[in-house]
């Protein structure tokens, strides 16, 4: 897996195009995710049969001080992201929330925070030293969360998550 910073910089060959491209958990970081977007529309690598996958966290009434330690503008709904990415020349396929387990204990200590109860998470993810086990039980969890998402999905309901996606 490659990650480049610019697109312009993803080697391909004269007159490829690119097949997908992820945007997860970007657009929250970007001042004006609307222009963002869609200047990379313009680029040349993209063609109308490019696929984007975009990500980014959900709820805005979730928003706390740990999004603003990780610099992020806003938080997203499922309407507003697809309006975003239409506002900016893209059409939705499909979008959703994932990781519905997460929400919760999300709430519960955005609450304690606002309550004065729990202090501000001020951390980011490269400071987890849960080890193998417990990262493994997480994993379980949220694999499962996965499974049970789409068995709901394939009933024609949507579950909340933490996070928002389209493609």
């Amino acid at each position: 897996l490659f990650v480049y910073e610019r697109v312009e910089k993803i080697p391909l060959s004269a007159g490829k195009n690119a097949d997908i491209i992820l945007l997860l958990d970007v657009i929250e970081h970007i001042g004006d995710d609307a222009g963002f977007l869609t200047t990379l529309l313009k680029n040349r690598y993209v063609s109308k049969d490019t696929f984007f996958i975009v990500t980014a966290p959900a709820y805005p009434s979730l928003f706390s001080s740990h999004d603003t330690f990780l610099k992020h503008y806003r938080r997203y709904t499922r309407k507003s992201l697809v309006k975003t990415l239409r506002l900016s020349g893209y059409q939705a396929a499909v979008s959703g929330y994932f990781f519905f387990v997460l929400l919760f204990p999300r709430i519960f200590r955005l609450y304690l925070e606002k309550l004065k109860l729990m202090k501000s998470s001020v951390d980011g993810i490269g400071r987890w030293h849960g080890g193998t086990m417990l990262s493994g039980i997480i994993l379980f969890i949220l694999q499962a969360d996965a499974f049970i998402s789409r068995i709901f999905l394939s009933m024609g309901i949507t579950l909340p998550g933490l996070s928002v996606y389209s493609v």
